[in-house]
């Protein structure tokens, strides 16, 4: 029964750390169930199973009882009151809505679950998504797609924090120590996850899956075009801390291009 299933599912993302929907649809087939991965997909949807962090860095299904988003039913009336036609042409659905109404309905199929990428994927029904290697090798999303394009733009930063007020209150000697410690965690930190991208970018590849990488000019272009985006970013925030954020980047670019 569906409600048997669902409260095993329940007790296996509890018990173990399972980052697939084909990893879920096996454990349940051992456990007697006759399963599907697309009956697995939306009693995924159904059970709102989110993901966390797993401990080999990949991300593990996790049950949580938050509530349901409260914009959801919101754009489920938006999508009603701003739709006004649909007309078939080939193997698209164009959809008519109200003037100045389009954004809004289109965010309702943005605001799609995650677990439902891989079956929309296949069917069409988006176009494309924009996730890490991480996320897109433990969701198997490079099956369904042809083509993935890396933008490299995300700063991949790794961060170690500690109290000023703890590091203040060492002689200098140890903070030297703690100064170099971290620096030198960070460089073989920086060393694993690039070694943990390239091995997932190798499945994706192994797979047939064409990985393709910007243009200079393109990416150019790009940066081009935000222009205002950044201005507006610096009216919020203000900047200090975007002229920092630029000069950090700016470092890790030279660092990877001198091999640090």
């Amino acid at each position: 029964m569906k409600s048997d299933r669902q409260k095993k599912i329940l007790e296996l993302v509890r018990e173990r750390e399972i980052c697939t929907q084909a990893e879920l649809t096996r454990y349940l087939q051992d456990a007697g169930f006759e399963v599907t991965q697309a009956t697995v997909s939306r009693d995924i949807h159904e059970l709102k199973l989110t993901k966390t962090a797993a401990t080999d860095g990949n991300f593990k299904y996790t049950f949580t009882a938050a509530p349901d988003d409260l914009h959801m039913p919101r754009l489920h009336r938006v999508f009603k009151d701003g739709f006004v036609s649909a007309d078939y042409a080939g193997n698209m659905v164009v959809i008519r809505t109200l003037t100045g109404m389009a954004n809004a309905v289109c965010a309702a199929f943005d605001a799609m679950d995650f677990s439902e990428v891989y079956i929309s994927l296949q069917q069409g029904t988006i176009d494309g998504q924009e996730n890490p290697y991480d996320l897109i090798v433990a969701n198997k999303l490079y099956e369904p797609q042809k083509y993935i394009t890396e933008t490299n733009h995300v700063l991949h930063n790794l961060t170690m924090i500690m109290s000023k007020v703890r590091y203040d209150s060492f002689p200098a000697d140890l903070q030297a120590i703690i100064k170099r410690t971290i620096e030198e965690a960070l460089k073989y930190g920086r060393v694993v996850a690039d070694r943990r991208i390239e091995s997932r970018k190798q499945i994706v590849l192994d797979y047939g899956c064409e990985i393709n990488l910007m243009s200079p000019e393109l990416r150019q272009a790009i940066l081009d075009r935000i222009g205002p985006v950044e201005e507006r970013i610096r009216r919020d925030v203000g900047n200090d801390l975007v002229d920092m954020y630029k000069r950090v980047t700016a470092q890790a670019e030279r660092e990877v291009a001198e091999g640090k």
